[in-house]
């Protein structure tokens, strides 16, 4: 046990030693660099907490988030980077206490590479510092909330309470985050319930969700912050009907998935044909989750490619099949009808094939679990879609779902550690893990997000 825990420290510390120096070597830009000229309003604990304080009232309810983010950016960046290297171990490290409790070396391995697949170029788009510590830096913090449900963890310790609690109060000051930790824990909390079941913690962290819930809706300043955007942002968010929004959510998100070309996307689509083939050998009832896992990956295969080609080609009729309107498909006026109705229902198809082909068999109260986190996710950043101020935030928007996605691979990569050809799929994990590291290197150096068209055509609609 010693050895292997050895091992595994050394991995994760390795591993976060190198997305630390990745984010030292980031500019300073966009935000950072707004907030870093006017130092003198948060170069002081005091002065940070009436400035994150009064904003509640002004423009955010982000406050413990927006404290901490301050910090970092009129700081040294080297504490940038040790913060950054810290969370992303403390993430390495609990979801390890997730999925590992065979204590499997290989097992974290994929976890390690695994993470780092996470689409890091998202984390730029307000500026480095200010996006990592608005949505990273609270995701790192659920999966270490998250422990008290799936993981080994003993919690009897005051210490080991205090700091899950504080984790669980700093991850949902995100609203995002917030509404995948209520649906996972709402559903575990009612699973506890219906089996007879108490555990204090849980009842702890659920009002603590809540108090962070309340502490959202309540803010006179996310209210004012819409008002103060939408003319300037996003004038016809104004005239848009619930079905608008939605609409524009929903497409959104699902283009992201399907058109962002991403590392993380082709484990996520690949994974399971390699599973349940090996699944039907010795059970013929997986049999429709490797038909859809099969048809999941064309699909996705399909609109990549083509995306790509409308994008090197310029082709009329590719491009008028990927311009993106910003107000959603329904809404614009430049699909035709059909065409509307058609991909809205790829989009719709190819959500739902995912969740199916996750829903491997297993015990009913983790199935609902998976449901939970898996729709929290999808709801996290369709919600968008009512939020002109959030929707504007452009690609660090889809973060939770991208995070929630790779945790749900995890989780079937745990059904294959005892399989022969497992070393192969590390080595595949690897490889994507760097193709992952070299795009967010190469956007560092160029200091643009040319490479990334779908949001930059989606923006400029």
């Amino acid at each position: 046990m010693k050895i292997y825990k050895n091992k595994k420290y050394v991995l994760f510390g390795l591993i976060s030693l190198v997305i630390a120096y990745m984010y030292y070597i980031t500019p300073t830009i966009y935000d950072d660099s707004f907030n870093k000229a006017h130092a003198n309003l948060y170069n002081s604990l005091a002065k940070d907490w009436h400035s994150v304080y009064q904003m509640y009232f002004t423009w955010s309810s982000r406050t413990i988030v927006n404290f901490f983010m301050y910090q970092l950016e009129v700081n040294n960046k080297i504490l940038f980077a040790v913060v950054t290297g810290a969370f992303f171990f403390l993430m390495l490290f609990s979801v390890s206490s997730l999925l590992n409790d065979t204590n499997n070396f290989k097992l974290d391995i994929s976890i390690s590479f695994a993470l780092m697949t996470i689409p890091f170029s998202y984390y730029s788009t307000a500026g480095w510092i200010a996006t990592m510590a608005t949505y990273l830096f609270p995701i790192s913090a659920a999966t270490f909330a998250l422990t008290s449900i799936f993981g080994e963890n003993n919690f009897k310790s005051i210490y080991k309470k205090i700091l899950l609690f504080l984790a669980t109060l700093y991850a949902a000051n995100n609203e995002q985050v917030l509404i995948v930790l209520v649906c996972i824990f709402a559903t575990y909390s009612l699973i506890l319930i219906k089996n007879r079941s108490f555990n204090s913690v849980i009842v702890i962290q659920d009002i603590l969700l809540f108090l962070d819930m309340l502490w959202f809706m309540l803010s006179p300043g996310n209210k004012n912050r819409s008002l103060e955007e939408v003319p300037r942002w996003f004038p016809q968010f104004a005239k848009m009907n619930i079905l608008n929004k939605l609409d524009m959510g929903f497409t959104t998100t699902t283009q992201h998935i399907l058109f962002a070309n991403l590392p993380y996307m082709a484990l996520i689509v690949i994974v399971p044909i390699i599973f349940y083939t090996k699944k039907l050998k010795n059970d013929k009832s997986f049999k429709p989750y490797l038909i859809t896992s099969v048809l999941t990956f064309v699909i996705w295969l399909t609109y990549s490619i083509m995306f790509d080609l409308s994008n090197f080609t310029h082709s009329r009729s590719l491009v008028k099949l990927f311009s993106f309107p910003k107000e959603g498909l329904f809404t614009s006026g430049t699909f035709e009808s059909k065409k509307c109705i058609l991909s809205f229902l790829i989009y719709f198809i190819f959500i739902a094939l995912l969740l199916f082909n996750y829903s491997f068999k297993m015990k009913l109260d983790n199935y609902f679990l998976l449901l939970a986190a898996f729709l929290g996710a999808l709801l996290s950043r369709v919600a968008l879609g009512f939020s002109a101020t959030n929707y504007v935030s452009a690609t660090r928007t889809f973060s939770v779902m991208a995070t929630t996605l790779v945790i749900l691979l995890l989780f079937m990569l745990r059904k294959m550690t005892s399989a022969s050809y497992y070393k192969y799929l590390n080595m595949l994990i690897v490889i994507m893990a760097m193709v992952n590291i070299f795009v967010m290197y190469w956007q560092i150096v160029n200091g643009n997000l040319g490479y990334v068209p779908l949001w930059v055509e989606i923006l400029g609609a």
